[in-house]
């Protein structure tokens, strides 16, 4: 059984640059929850200063919670706790945690995938390539000896469906979001074109001027079989664009094919009745609507003259308004999975642009070649896994094992900041305690780990990179882990274990204090060592009691 963290519901942003910074989002826990690659669920604790998240123990035996950090995912127990981490509003990362249970599945997302038409001035004729929106490197899927247009992904993600002329006229053609299993599906004399998946993969509607006039047509997606007409008239109807709820399909629709131009339409799914002109009265041309993945508003290309521009609107026609307006021509507008941008032809380029600010916009695709026709992949895309199956590289799959009773996240608005997992035996994970660590000043984020018993802690390092493992005493037993954090990068700056030992000696005063003092912080504990630099240095091998530590860089000044 999957289950979603209510807290952790909201549709997440990323950011494919800077962003907004997290200090300007301080404050609004509903800006949380849509902050670009943030720090979802981590910024504060919950209302009753506790961990804020599900008690330990909810939910059948063998469940399982999916939580969606927007550039996270995480696939855990049913009894996982959170931690929440006193973060200062300073900070540009904020952290979270989640322990207490086997946490089997930790993956770092990205923002999607987007397939052109893409011709690389090397001879070839358009084929169709992907392009990571974050960088705009592109690759190719496959060449042919034809040309692919108008290429669309399945809503899983795993297929594409386009149009080739491979064998003469366009025919509507699905394959393998890989590039291979290529399957012609309409083999008209007529031209095939738009195609575009239902949301639930059984249909592809699309244009066809097999009846002498354009028409919109759907078919069984696996094998083109049961075609019929979805949106038929003597005018034309072309671009269709499925709802995401799959109960109504936008079209580019000229009534009486007359010079007076198209609008764009949205019709009743199955109905030849209650159709609704989003954009009459205006004498210009409306072409390629595009749904937003929650179905709230539709992007389209106006042409209001000699050039095309982006709009958007509300679903029901309200709050026009134009957001691409160049003298070159913009056109096939297609949504990010979250939202927030899109990306559409430019001219011969790709570009995306910000909705709710125009102003923040990037080209995407080479100066040289010609792209055409973008669509965004709404399936999510795990970019690299840090737990999961088994096999390494040293970053990428994963760094942590095949599965951990804790793991401490910071997220930054470019993706994420760090990722530490503490080796606790797994006998001993339903025992974590965790908590923050106030008072550490505006710079570092502290977070104190008790169990039975704790090995070391492995830190991330980035994708390739052997994970950095900070070692703790074996004999006596380690129990306890306080880690000092950068609230700028996110990463470790120190580790201070404590023994069973260390902590007997301190008995009957606070675990752990933090204090500012001028420009250090000054720690007070039972620490069996304190260790920097990766863990490769040993500030106190006989152990401290006070250390003092920079309180910009974390760095330790002193130890006794």
């Amino acid at each position: 059984m999957w289950q979603r963290e209510p807290a952790l519901a909201g549709r997440p942003e990323w950011s494919y640059r800077g962003g907004t910074g997290v200090r300007r989002l301080r404050g609004s826990m509903g800006l949380l929850v849509a902050l670009g690659f943030a720090c979802l669920a981590g910024c504060g604790a919950g209302p009753d200063g506790g961990d804020g998240g599900p008690e330990a123990g909810t939910g059948a035996p063998g469940d399982t919670t999916e939580l969606d950090l927007g550039s996270v995912r995480i696939e855990a127990a049913s009894g996982i706790k959170r931690l929440d981490l006193p973060v200062p509003d300073s900070a540009e990362v904020c952290f979270t945690g989640y322990y207490g249970a086997a946490i089997t599945r930790l993956a770092e997302m990205g923002p999607g995938r987007l397939l052109v038409s893409f011709y690389p001035n090397d001879g070839q004729d358009y084929d169709l390539w992907t392009v990571d929106p974050t960088k705009g490197f592109a690759s190719r899927l496959a060449s042919w000896a034809s040309s692919e247009y108008n290429p669309c992904w399945s809503p899983d993600g795993t297929k594409l469906a386009f149009a080739s002329n491979m064998y003469g006229s366009y025919d509507i053609f699905h394959m393998k979001s890989t590039g291979s299993s290529a399957t012609r599906i309409t083999t008209q004399t007529s031209s095939d074109n738009a195609p575009c998946w239902s949301p639930d993969s059984a249909k592809i509607a699309f244009e066809t001027n097999r009846t002498g006039t354009w028409d919109v047509y759907e078919m069984r997606s696996s094998d083109g079989a049961n075609p019929k007409a979805l949106a038929a008239t003597a005018g034309d109807e072309r671009s269709p664009a499925w709802s995401p709820n799959g109960n109504y399909v936008a079209i580019s629709h000229n009534p009486d094919r007359s010079s007076g131009g198209s609008d764009i339409w949205v019709v009743p799914y199955g109905y030849t009745t209650g159709w609704r002109n989003l954009t009459e009265g205006a004498t210009v041309d409306d072409d390629s609507p595009a749904w937003s993945p929650d179905g709230t508003r539709i992007a389209w290309s106006r042409c209001t003259g000699s050039d095309w521009n982006i709009w958007v609107m509300d679903a029901d026609g309200g709050n026009k308004r134009e957001i691409v307006a160049t003298s070159a021509s913009e056109t096939h507008p297609t949504w990010s999975p979250d939202g927030n941008y899109i990306a559409y032809q430019h001219m011969l380029s790709v570009r995306v642009v910000r909705v709710d600010d125009p102003s923040d916009s990037r080209e995407l695709t080479p100066s040289y070649g010609a792209s055409a026709h973008p669509d965004w992949c709404r399936a999510p895309q795990a970019v690299r896994s840090l737990i999961g199956p088994a096999g390494s590289d040293w970053g990428a799959s994963p760094p942590f094992g095949t599965g951990q009773g804790l793991m401490i996240l910071g997220l930054s608005e470019s993706g994420l900041a760090e990722a530490v997992g503490l080796d606790i035996p797994s006998a001993y994970w339903s025992g974590i305690a965790a908590s923050g660590v106030p008072n550490t000043g505006s710079r570092l984020v502290g977070a104190l780990v008790e169990a039975a018993q704790i090995d070391g802690v492995r830190e991330d390092a980035g994708p390739g990179t052997r994970p950095i493992y900070w070692s703790t005493a074996s004999s006596p037993v380690t129990t306890s882990v306080l880690m000092l954090f950068s609230a700028s990068t996110g990463k470790v700056v120190t580790v201070l274990p404590s023994t069973t030992k260390a902590l007997a000696a301190a008995a009957g005063v606070p675990r752990v204090t933090a204090r500012v003092d001028g420009g250090r912080v000054i720690l007070r504990g039972a620490f069996g060592s304190v260790l920097t630099a990766g863990g490769t240095a040993d500030m106190a091998p006989q152990g401290a009691q006070r250390v003092e530590l920079d309180a910009g860089t974390g760095e330790v000044l002193e130890a006794s």
